[in-house]
């Protein structure tokens, strides 16, 4: 047990948050403050224990009130979470997880640091020669796919027709509805069935 706050701090922590705490969370919260207190050299007490109560009841309808608490929160669940865990999450913002490089890849070939690991891994990984390589590859594999790329125009596309230039008959700017694509232009149609034949480069998806 903890020297450094009372079973008063605890309860009156609670209250703050309008949580009534059980004796069983307050032991609990007494029995783990100091490995909390020593993983959190930045908050006060109070924050500490916020941030535990948190942790402790993250299936409650309730959340840390300070920044700091949010923050230590935020840090120490990262901390608890597994590699698999981690890679899900990211997988779930959209990030491509299955081919993940680390240093254990490049320290199973050189005796280096984890910094200097790091530092083989960013030159590898991010110089011009394999970013090309990605992208290309990105375009292939999209193309095999059948995938349609965001500035391709088709039939049907409702588009935006900019302000013309010395060559157009139209007046201004407008959106319409691609009718016909032949090489280079677009024949566009606008709100009153008017027809325009527009470059392709010059129109914008809407």
């Amino acid at each position: 047990m903890t020297k450094e706050i009372s079973r008063e701090d605890v309860i009156q922590v609670g209250c703050d948050l309008n949580k009534n705490l059980s004796d069983s969370t307050i032991d609990w919260v007494l029995k783990e403050y100091d490995s909390w207190a020593k993983f959190d050299t930045t908050s006060n007490w109070s924050e500490i224990v916020e941030s535990m109560l948190y942790s402790h009841y993250n299936e409650m309808e309730f959340t840390p009130t300070s920044e700091t608490a949010k923050k230590e929160v935020l840090k120490y669940s990262l901390k608890e979470l597994t590699d698999q865990q981690l890679k899900e999450e990211l997988s779930r913002r959209g990030f491509f997880t299955d081919n993940l490089w680390s240093v254990h890849d490049v320290k199973g070939i050189f005796n280096v640091t984890d910094d200097e690991a790091q530092e083989v891994l960013e030159k590898s990984l991010t110089n011009d020669a394999t970013m090309e390589q990605i992208w290309q590859s990105i375009s292939i594999f999209g193309d095999m796919e059948g995938h349609r790329r965001v500035d391709e125009f088709q039939v049907g596309d409702f588009v935006l027709v900019p302000d013309p230039n010395e060559s157009d008959i139209h007046n201004h700017e407008f959106l319409g509805t691609i009718k016909l694509i032949r090489g280079e232009y677009a024949t566009v149609e606008d709100g009153d069935g008017d027809c325009f034949d527009i470059e392709l480069d010059r129109l914008e998806h809407e």
